[in-house]
């Protein structure tokens, strides 16, 4: 392939084709490491084997991403945009059995994997350094989700009117995070269960007054 040169107006090349490639190179180790979560689970991702599927050096892998995590997030990341879309697209939830059923593919998906939570929580900054952005723009929405939400059931009469409806959003993530915690101490391997344990505390929080 031969790089084509532009001219930029401030006098400095750029190259496209090298930056081509790399794209290509970053999208091929992408593709093997979803092959590999797909059919072994997150805990079974791999620098190694993502190298050697992609048919690259380690040090290639290390220039995309800082380290397994990168890659593990860039993944989760998408797995949970796509549940947040579809969050988004719903109705506003009529009831708190409707929450739930809105509530369940984004707690199911957070619940299958330890890893995956494991990775939530850690680069949330809730409890390390700075904020990963793809993990803080999916809290962000998350958030925006749950007011929405409230907002909604709040001005019906469906939930409680003495709190906030924005606070009533954050006390839906800190239970969904408490849940999800005890759930990932324990040897429970049913995501269900997880979705199940977090009814009663949401509707003694939202109950209404």
């Amino acid at each position: 392939m031969t790089a084509v040169n532009l001219m930029l107006g401030n006098g400095f090349v750029m190259t496209r084709a090298p930056q081509k490639r790399k794209v290509q190179t970053r999208g091929r180790m992408l593709d093997i490491a979803r092959e590999i979560v797909e059919k072994q689970g997150f805990a079974a991702l791999r620098v190694e084997d993502v190298v050697a599927g992609a048919q690259v050096a380690k040090g290639t892998f290390f220039s995309h991403f800082q380290d397994k995590d990168g890659i593990l997030i860039v993944l989760a990341g998408e797995i949970l945009a796509h549940h947040l879309d579809d969050m988004t697209n719903r109705p506003a939830p009529e009831s708190l059995d409707d929450m739930m059923t809105g509530l369940e593919p984004l707690v199911g998906f957070l619940a299958s994997d330890r890893i995956v939570f494991d990775i939530f929580i850690a680069y949330s900054g809730a409890i390390r350094g700075p904020a990963h952005e793809a993990i803080a723009q999916s809290l962000e929405r998350a958030t925006k989700i749950f007011t929405d939400w409230t907002t909604h059931m709040t001005q019906h009469g469906l939930v409680r009117q003495d709190v906030d409806p924005a606070r009533l959003a954050e006390g839906i993530l800190a239970f969904k995070s408490h849940v999800l915690a005890l759930h990932h101490c324990t040897d429970a391997k049913d995501p269900g269960r997880a979705v199940k344990a977090l009814g009663p505390f949401l509707r003694e929080w939202l109950v209404l007054r």
